[in-house]
């Protein structure tokens, strides 16, 4: 993932999900900013529950999007059907990975509220 704001979420794509409105943009990035779910994720992860990490994944898969952060998003829904058909493999291989472009995306949204 990249490195700047703008690269990790992108207005443009999010305006969309919100009409064109600024204001309902800005309010769902802060939304999104103040739903860490990473700890969700790591416990389900940690204890192989991988119906309660395909739920997780799929949060933010769709919040992701919503707010343009596309890149982060396409991750989530590759682990969300990663734990709907049970490979472990895939979710081992890319979970650390994900968790760190998540926070990525959080501190974007954060620095932009």
């Amino acid at each position: 993932m990249g490195e700047s704001d703008s690269v990790l979420i992108s207005k443009d794509a999010a305006m969309e999900y919100c009409g064109g409105d600024d204001e309902i943009f800005a309010a769902m990035v802060e939304m999104y900013a103040g739903d860490d779910r990473r700890e969700e994720l790591e416990s389900n992860y940690a204890k192989a529950d991988w119906p309660a990490y395909r739920i997780s994944a799929h949060t933010v898969k769709t919040t992701s999007r919503t707010i343009g952060a596309t890149a982060l998003s396409d991750a989530a829904m590759n682990l969300e059907y990663a734990a709907r058909d049970n490979d472990v493999t895939y979710i081992n291989e890319h979970h650390k990975s994900f968790i760190e472009d998540y926070g990525k995306v959080l501190k974007a949204a954060e620095d932009m509220c």
